[in-house]
This record gives structure tokens, sequence and C-alpha cells, in this order.
């Protein structure tokens, strides 16, 4: 979890203002669940939940190509794999500005 929010904190310039563990809410598939506040640059707090393996897993073992070489997160109970879980870890308004220059220059 610390590289999670390690990561959520780089990318959005956001500080971590507390982390608890949630263990009624972890899974019997392996994660465990956290809840997030942070505390984004503009002095508002922005809270997530995550759930997230405690251990490795390895998923580039086997014949089905179409399995992710990596373990999939839920944020917020969305799933994703690492770099669009570190996305949707944001406040809304912050994912909105991320999209936008990219938006800008397809036109």
């Amino acid at each position: 979890m610390d590289v999670f929010v390690a990561d959520v904190c780089d990318r959005w310039n956001y500080t971590l203002v507390t982390s608890a563990r949630r263990p009624e809410k972890d899974g019997d598939d392996g994660r465990y669940t956290w809840d997030l506040e942070f505390l984004r640059p503009n002095g508002q707090r922005h809270r997530c939940e995550v759930r997230m393996f405690g251990v490795p897993r390895d998923y580039g073992v086997g014949d089905n190509p179409l399995a992710f070489p990596e373990p999939r997160l839920y944020v917020d109970g969305q799933s994703w794999v690492w770099d669009f879980a570190v996305s949707s870890a944001a406040a809304g308004s912050d994912q909105e500005l991320e999209y936008l220059p990219s938006m800008r220059r397809r036109r």
C-alpha cells in the first residue's frame, strides 16, 4: 500500500492524511482493504477505498494470453490495473484535469 500511496501522491501532488486498514471488508480473494484520505493541493480533502493484494500474485503463469500481467486493484469498488488505479484514486475534478490537455491536443 505504501507504494500505491506514494504513486498517488506523486501523480496528483496529494498528501496522505490518514490510512486505515478495514479488515472487516477484506475479501476471500486475498485482497486487503484500506480507507485513504488525502489532502489535495487546493486544501480540500479526498477519500477513497482501495482493495489490493497483500502478497505478489503471478498472473503471467499459465496458458491464458488474456490474463493481465499484474493483479487488479479495486478503487471505490471499480477494478483497475495499477496505473489506472492510481488515476482513479484521485478526486473526480482532478481526474478531469488530467485528461483535458490530451483531449485538446487531439483536435
